[in-house]
């Protein structure tokens, strides 16, 4: 099993998962995983081939807005694997996910839910996830959205 970061070859694949698991992200376009590619910032696990993706932004302000998460084949830690990853690479990460998406079972045990917030058409829980040999105060972080 290697994280690494994604390339020209992996779009299908990841596209592939995006589109199986589209009732939970929405809508993800090919484009927009090109891009992140090409800035560095789409992660796969390759488990004998693609079998999950992290598409992420850092931003200047240090904090690392993930955008869509997820793997082929629940249960095998691809998820944890892929947070971990950037936890190591020193990422604070912030993310949203709609309150009654299931995805919030894996971001409860591997984040800390701060606050819910107002979204276009459902309320969204954002979350936080930080290295655990960094402190910040988490009161107030996510004013102002992603």
């Amino acid at each position: 099993m290697l994280i690494r970061k994604a390339l020209p070859k992996d779009i299908d694949a990841i596209k592939k998962i995006a589109d199986s698991l589209s009732k939970e992200l929405g809508f993800v376009i090919r484009g927009a995983l090109v891009e992140s590619a090409q800035r560095n910032e789409l992660i796969v696990i390759d488990d004998n081939g693609v079998k999950g993706f992290v598409n992420f932004h850092r931003r200047k302000d240090g904090w690392t807005t993930i955008y869509e998460i997820a793997v082929s084949e629940k249960g095998k830690g691809y998820g944890q694997k892929l947070i971990d990853y950037l936890l190591a690479e020193r990422h604070i990460i912030k993310l949203k996910c709609p309150v009654d998406n299931e995805a919030n079972k894996f971001y409860n045990k591997v984040g800390k839910l701060v606050k819910i917030v107002k979204g276009k058409k459902r309320d969204l829980n954002v979350y936080i996830i930080i290295p655990e040999d960094i402190k910040v105060k988490t009161s107030g972080v996510c004013k102002g959205g992603s």
